[in-house]
């Protein structure tokens, strides 16, 4: 998953999301304040792997709170 703010961020971490039908493997940042690269590995061989983004776990340069989202991947079927 690339996850990508349109302005830079504060707060942003592992404790800001979470996964559904995997674990974590890495956390990369692409651009500093702006963008990471979520690796993970799924939990078998046909999964439904959903990244949600807690709302209000991080906040702009402005102290502007983030809005919840999420992406779902489905693979192997």
């Amino acid at each position: 998953f690339l996850i990508s703010f349109d302005e830079e961020v504060l707060g942003f971490g592992l404790d800001t999301f979470s996964l559904t039908g995997a674990g974590v493997t890495s956390l990369v940042t692409v651009t500093p304040s702006r963008e990471w690269n979520v690796t993970c590995k799924a939990f078998g061989t046909q999964s439904t792997v959903v990244l949600s983004l807690t709302a209000l776990s991080c906040t702009d340069r402005a102290g502007n709170p983030c809005s919840a989202a999420t992406s779902t991947v489905q693979y192997g079927e």
